[in-house]
C-alpha cells in the first residue's frame, strides 16, 4: 500500500506542475475504496476465524454473513483498484498530451 501512496504523491506533484488537478480526486476516492475494502476484509476474516474456533464445524449465521460480506468487500476493493488504474491512465494520457 505504501508504494501506491508514493506513486500517487508523484502523480499529484506532476499534475500540480502541469495544472491538471481535476483528476486526482478520483484517485483519492479509489484509494479510499481500496483501504475500506481491505479493512472490511480483515474484519470479516477475523469474524470467520473466531466463529470457527467457538463452534467447530457447524457454520453459524454470523459466519455465513461474514463470508458473504468478505466476498462483497473483495469485489469492492477490486472495483476500486480498477478505478485507480483508470484514473492513472487518464492522468498519463493528459501528461502525454500536455508534454
Amino acid at each position: 500500500m505504501a508504494n501506491i501512496n508514493f506513486l500517487l504523491c508523484l502523480v499529484v506533484r506532476e499534475a500540480v506542475k502541469l495544472g491538471i488537478m481535476a483528476i486526482t480526486p478520483l484517485s483519492n476516492i479509489a484509494l479510499q475504496g481500496i483501504q475500506r475494502g481491505m479493512q472490511s476484509m480483515r474484519k470479516n476474516a477475523s469474524d470467520i476465524a473466531s466463529a470457527s474456533q467457538t463452534n467447530g464445524t457447524i457454520p453459524t449465521t454470523d459466519m455465513v454473513r461474514s463470508m458473504v460480506e468478505l466476498h462483497q468487500n473483495r469485489q469492492h476493493a477490486t472495483a476500486s483498484v480498477q478505478a485507480f488504474k483508470t484514473a492513472d491512465q487518464m492522468i498519463g494520457s493528459l501528461l502525454d498530451i500536455k508534454a
